[in-house]
């Protein structure tokens, strides 16, 4: 019977061997789980990193195009503005003028003497006014 013992033995050891490289095979699995885990994680991050990247530099380009366009706006105005008062300057320079033009029609149509009659005529009031 000393043979048995020694068989038995021989199968718990090779149980063992069985067991312990299920173990290992096991082990190794989950090692590429875990690793394909962090590369996809790792992946992640910096796709997350480039779409920060990006998306800030969209907002920056957006802003400093919004701040030119502020900037043109401002000088349009500025330019609209003197372009007003360089039109206002105007409308009072020809009100003046007009005014002077008015003083002195009237003070023509005033100032009109009456003309000598013209000889042969029955009255000596101006006919040419």
């Amino acid at each position: 019977n000393g043979g048995g013992y020694g068989q038995g033995m021989n199968n718990m050891n090779a149980n063992m061997a069985t067991a312990q490289a299920r173990m290992q095979q096991l082990i190794a699995s989950q090692q590429k789980m875990i690793d394909q885990f962090r590369k996809n994680e790792e992946s992640l991050r910096k796709q997350l990193s480039e779409r920060d990247t990006h998306w800030r530099q969209s907002l920056k380009n957006s802003l400093n195009k919004k701040d030119e366009r502020i900037q043109e706006l401002f000088q349009e105005t500025l330019a609209l503005e003197n372009k007003h008062k360089a039109e206002a300057k105007k409308v009072v320079e020809l009100r003046q003028a007009l005014m002077k033009a008015r003083a002195s029609s009237s003070q023509m149509l005033f100032s009109v003497r009456k003309l000598p009659g013209v000889p042969g005529a029955k009255s000596n009031s101006n006919s040419n006014l």
